[in-house]
């Protein structure tokens, strides 16, 4: 019986997210979005986006993804109300270490947008993972420019580095 259960403790500790580098993330975050729009008929309205964004820390494991900063840039068109989205970020964390995600919408403009991991620098080399993405509150200013706005982000990953 002891062997059983010592048995089991060791696949436990060499299965579990912490030191196997894998995991499920859940985090929120913020930006400010910098917008360059072009409207084209009543139907069509083209642009491209950057944004200056801040991660809280992950919800399931803090010390896997701290607190974060970021920069996204990306381009988009809306035609008769459905959304086609695509760009990508960069963010740090406060140690130095980055990481490259592309992002993607398609459909409902309020709808779930997809996210992968492309890479990444110090605890972050060799990433993958994805997940999805979703606004939490959008406010454009008055003359359309800048966009302030937080959303939610989930997925999965697999570093080496995150222990």
């Amino acid at each position: 019986m002891s062997k059983l259960v010592l048995s089991m403790a060791i696949l436990g500790v060499f299965l579990s997210p912490g030191f196997a580098g894998q995991g499920k993330l859940e985090t929120q975050g913020c930006y400010s979005e910098r917008d360059h729009v072009t409207t084209l008929g009543k139907d069509f309205t083209a642009g491209s986006f950057e944004d200056d964004n801040m991660r809280l820390p992950d919800t399931i494991n803090a010390t896997a993804f701290k607190a974060l900063t970021g920069h996204c840039m990306g381009g988009f068109s809306i035609v008769k109300g459905q959304i086609d989205m695509t760009g990508a970020c960069e963010f740090a964390d406060p140690d130095g270490g980055t990481f490259v995600v592309t992002i993607a919408q398609k459909g409902d403009p309020n709808g779930e947008g997809n996210w992968s991991f492309v890479g990444g620098t110090k605890r972050y080399d060799g990433i993958s993972g994805e997940g999805k993405f979703q606004a939490l509150s959008r406010v454009a200013s008055a003359d359309g420019k800048t966009t302030m706005g937080c959303d939610h982000v989930w997925g999965t990953y697999n570093a080496p580095g995150i222990k």
